[in-house]
């Protein structure tokens, strides 16, 4: 779908054309590639647009999916699909499923979230990030056609006892890849690991910065991430992510 000049809309060179000569290789060698939020900003443009953008996490429903009545995570979902002939659309809002496969916590079943608000759909943030993920995604992946994109919005909070930001621990999430960004981080700990598909630790990295971002292979590489815990005793402990993941043939495919 997208070729190294091209961005996934049809439009000319992204601005992040040369940070993703330097992240494809890595993608595709390694399985994951983190990339720094210098180099995510320069794809994105506007670093004080990031801050208006990250007040929707103020507003995430929590998760009606946690086990116990447990009210650590926050988050909504929607669905979106892009394409070379039509760029970036939303889909119809619809539930989000897992196997049990690939999510022994909560798979299995059709979870029904609040859909993500037109605000942040239509941010330019975020247009800019799914459409740089597209780009890195597509060219390691060596894919020409249209994806199908699930997009996540998560908050893990942590007022005392330590949150999981993954319940399900060491896991792949069942697509063909996804990105990880780092919209705000407030608490300790949460670091995200890399595991080969045998259970060895391939990296730890403490994501922290806003705009800090992941890309994982989902068939190659494991993954999960600890618990993180408030900095002060008298204010909770926040980790604010977007996840995009992407689909060749639709989730579930």
């Amino acid at each position: 779908m997208v070729a190294p000049q091209d961005s996934p809309s049809g439009r000319p060179p992204p601005r992040g054309a040369r940070i993703a000569a330097e992240v494809v290789p890595r993608l595709r060698r390694e399985g994951f590639a983190f990339v720094e939020p210098e180099e995510v900003l320069e794809c994105t443009g506007c670093p004080d647009a990031w801050r208006n953008f990250g007040t929707a996490w103020e507003r995430l429903p929590v998760d009606g999916y946690l086990r116990e009545g447990e009210r650590f995570r926050s988050r909504r979902y929607g669905r979106f699909r892009i394409s070379s002939d039509s760029g970036l659309r939303e889909r119809p809002h619809g539930p989000y499923h897992q196997s049990l496969q690939h999510n022994g916590y909560a798979g299995g079943i059709q979870r029904h979230y609040s859909a993500i608000e037109a605000a942040t759909s239509d941010h330019r943030i975020f247009t800019a990030l799914v459409e740089f993920d597209c780009t890195v995604v597509s060219q390691a992946l060596s894919h020409t056609g249209a994806w199908e994109i699930e997009v996540h919005l998560f908050r893990i909070t942590s007022g005392g006892p330590p949150a999981t930001p993954t319940p399900e621990g060491v896991h792949r999430d069942g697509n063909d890849a996804f990105a990880v960004h780092v919209v705000d981080y407030r608490c300790r700990g949460g670091a995200t690991r890399i595991y080969s598909l045998d259970g060895e630790v391939l990296h730890e990295r403490t994501m922290t910065r806003p705009a800090e971002t992941l890309y994982v292979d989902d068939a190659r590489v494991l993954h999960d991430v600890t618990p993180i815990c408030p900095r002060t005793n008298d204010v909770a402990g926040t980790r604010d992510v977007m996840i995009v993941d992407f689909h060749r043939g639709g989730p579930g495919a």
